[in-house]
């Protein structure tokens, strides 16, 4: 729609990574920070990065109201867990990161569990809990089975692979959004300041489904995190098991989506200004990651809607938009070892006892 109104928009001026502590302050002039972690769920980087910008959330807004809604933050089932945890407050809930979880604790920061992954099973059946649905799930409906070696029971083994597939389904990632919009929804108001923590599944703000969509947000920063520290061996088969059998079994179609996706942008945006705006981008990034020097330190830039106008003169709104553009404020953090702020060392944040752990988180997306 923007394009069509505005064939020769400039996506951004001249993008400048910088290879430097990220400044975040334009973020925090917005109500909602939606950070979103790409490639996986399993790397040092992008949660280390998290309490990099927890931190510097809590620097710029010391008397704020603060609320950090997270995916890896999961409610389990038990009827007496509060999914809202207060600072130091004891909590049943479980914690994929435990390390931002207790950073949050120690920067009076309130935490939302988005996620809930609570284990049904009958005889031979298991449930898996998408929302307000529980879905049935029997061995005739023969969904593919992944391993889980830190667990022998069949029947956990079954259930736990039907919630991954159908957790990563079209269907699944839909029913997850509108869960978590409705938690954020419900105590949204006792805040000043939201920070939204998920997979970029979830926060691409490309279509209807995506989190920031089903939420009606105007006013809004992205951070996104892309990590690029190398994945375990083992959790890199599971991820190409997983989306073998997801595409081979038609869970997830992603790849054909991907591949009509591509062909429409690229039918869309041939010889137009913002094709080449695009493909610009597209370099300054390969060089900036060619020359980056210090890998201690991450490369970053950020775009702001002031930005896009700057570029864009004679901008025209699209009608479907009415009174604003789709573009607030843009981050884009490249990453590779965890940092710490300079002068500092290395926080080594143990999980709280309080917080059961158990197995390794595996809710990919």
């Amino acid at each position: 729609m923007e394009l069509k109104e505005n064939p020769n928009m400039v996506f951004s001026p001249q993008i400048e990574y910088k290879n430097a502590a990220p400044d975040y302050s334009h973020a925090f002039t917005h109500k909602y920070i939606f950070i979103s972690e790409n490639i996986s769920h399993d790397t040092k980087s992008a949660p280390q990065e998290v309490i990099n910008i927890l931190k510097a959330a809590r620097n710029a807004r010391p008397n704020a109201k603060i609320l950090l809604a997270q995916e890896f933050l999961i409610w389990t089932g038990e009827s007496n867990a509060s999914l809202l945890k207060k600072p130091g407050q004891n909590s049943e809930l479980y914690s994929g990161y435990p390390e931002v979880t207790q950073a949050a604790d120690k920067l009076g920061i309130d935490q939302l569990a988005l996620d809930d992954a609570p284990y049904y099973a009958e005889d031979k059946n298991v449930f898996v809990k998408l929302g307000k649905f529980l879905v049935e799930v029997t061995p005739q409906d023969k969904l593919p089975l992944l391993s889980y070696t830190e667990c022998d029971d069949p029947l956990y083994n079954r259930w736990a692979s039907a919630y991954q597939f159908i957790g990563i389904s079209p269907f699944g990632v839909l029913e997850r959004n509108y869960q978590w919009a409705r938690r954020i929804k419900a105590v949204e108001k006792n805040y000043d300041l939201i920070l939204v923590y998920a997979g970029s599944g979830h926060l691409s703000n490309t279509s209807s489904n995506d989190l920031q969509t089903l939420l009606k947000c105007k006013d809004f920063a992205h951070i996104e995190l892309l990590p690029t520290d190398p994945i375990d061996q083992a959790v890199e088969k599971d991820y190409e098991t997983r989306f073998l059998k997801g595409e081979q079994y038609g869970i997830t179609n992603d790849q054909q989506q991907n591949q009509e996706e591509s062909r429409l942008q690229e039918q869309a945006t041939r010889g137009t200004i913002y094709k080449q705006s695009l493909d610009q981008i597209a370099e300054e990034t390969y060089q900036s990651y060619k020359n980056w020097k210090n890998k201690k330190l991450p490369l970053w830039f950020s775009l702001t809607k002031e930005d896009l106008l700057q570029a864009n003169p004679n901008y025209k709104t699209p009608n479907a938009l009415k009174n604003d553009i789709v573009f607030h404020c843009i981050y884009a953090v490249i990453l590779a070892e965890p940092r710490v702020e300079q002068e500092q060392k290395p926080e080594v944040c143990p999980a709280p006892k309080t917080m059961p752990i158990g197995p390794k988180h595996k809710s990919y997306i």
